[in-house]
């Protein structure tokens, strides 16, 4: 049985936490909150320099041989 079969039967195998959700959907759950409370707690000076640095890594040229 694939993984998507599984996931659509609920099979302990894939794993689920006691409120019957999955455990992809548990802590994709706990993910967005921690970014919500690392938000927060950032200055938007300090969240420009994440970004511009985040996008800055994404267009520097690669070297390709």
């Amino acid at each position: 049985m694939d993984r998507a079969a599984r996931r659509r039967r609920g099979s302990p195998e894939e794993g689920t936490d006691d409120a019957g959700m999955d455990t992809t959907t548990a802590a994709a759950k706990l993910g967005k909150l921690g970014g919500i409370a690392r938000r927060k707690n950032l200055t938007a000076e300090k969240r420009r320099e994440i970004a511009q640095k985040a996008a800055a890594a994404r267009w520097e040229k690669k070297d390709v041989e």
